[in-house]
């Protein structure tokens, strides 16, 4: 209460006048007794307007440096920027990282980073170029520079000698290669195989002609395998096992055939070899 003006002026007027009363009282003259108390009163009013002139310059309580000071210190203290949700009217503040309890009014419209959900792509345009025409699966093309090239079950092309191109003809009844364009052509991948003579199931022993007897053994797989040995005395005869015999094949038709390791007659190998179908 001593820092409202009218109450330290009512105050200071009340302490003026008692002690003019007072040293009117000690002093013995009655004029000098009334001097005293005007004096007292006097000084009593002077001394209430300074003081409350004084105290309501003073600084009050929203007012000045310290209603700054408190509005600063009523401010919400910033959030970090990781703490910022971004709604659809702006955004909202979220809980920070020190367990602070700012949060929006509301939650209708809003969408954190990880609830984003990205528009669909647009669709990735088919390749372009001509598509493999599936007829030509397991058949012969040629192409404008006369070379030839068979196209496999999967669609990738393989080079073939004319050799390899007559064993495919007969042994395979392909029939001849089909002109087409290079652009055709290039539709089917090149492989890095060559295409090889597809033997009939039961031979399995053969030798190019010119080679001196140096033979081979084949399998459906396309590889080929120096033969160590027979499974019979006589593989050349007439009378010997279809799937022991030996078989005299063009020179050249084996090159499609991919080298093997050697191979070595066994009793169990023997009887393990293809038999040709009946």
């Amino acid at each position: 209460m001593f820092e409202d003006p009218g109450f330290l002026a009512i105050f200071t007027v009340l302490v003026g006048v008692l002690g003019g009363l007072f040293g009117g009282w000690l002093t013995q003259p009655t004029w000098l007794k009334q001097g005293h108390i005007a004096a007292g009163f006097g000084v009593a009013v002077i001394l209430g307007c300074l003081l409350a002139w004084r105290v309501g310059t003073l600084p009050t309580e929203g007012s000045g440096t310290d209603a700054a000071t408190e509005a600063r210190e009523d401010a919400p203290t910033p959030m970090p920027l990781a703490a910022v949700e971004q709604t659809s009217t702006g955004p909202s503040m979220m809980p920070s990282a020190a367990g602070g309890e700012h949060q929006s009014a509301s939650r209708e419209g809003s969408m954190r980073a990880d609830e984003v959900v990205s528009a669909p792509s647009p669709p990735t345009p088919a390749p372009s170029g001509s598509p493999r025409p599936q007829q030509y699966l397991n058949k012969m093309l040629r192409a404008p520079d006369n070379s030839a090239y068979y196209i496999t079950s999967d669609g990738t092309r393989q080079s073939a000698s004319e050799i390899i191109v007559d064993c495919l003809k007969v042994r395979r009844g392909i029939g001849d290669p089909v002109d087409v364009s290079m652009s055709e052509l290039e539709s089917y991948p090149l492989s890095s195989r060559m295409a090889f003579c597809l033997y009939s199931k039961g031979i399995n022993f053969v030798t190019e002609d010119g080679s001196n007897g140096y033979a081979y053994v084949v399998d459906r797989d396309g590889f080929k395998r120096h033969a160590g040995g027979f499974c019979v005395e006589h593989p050349d005869s007439p009378d010997t096992p279809p799937q022991y015999r030996l078989y005299t094949v063009p020179k050249g038709e084996l090159d499609g055939h991919r080298q093997g390791p050697d191979w070595f007659p066994s009793e169990s190998l023997c009887l393990a070899l293809p038999r040709p179908e009946k």
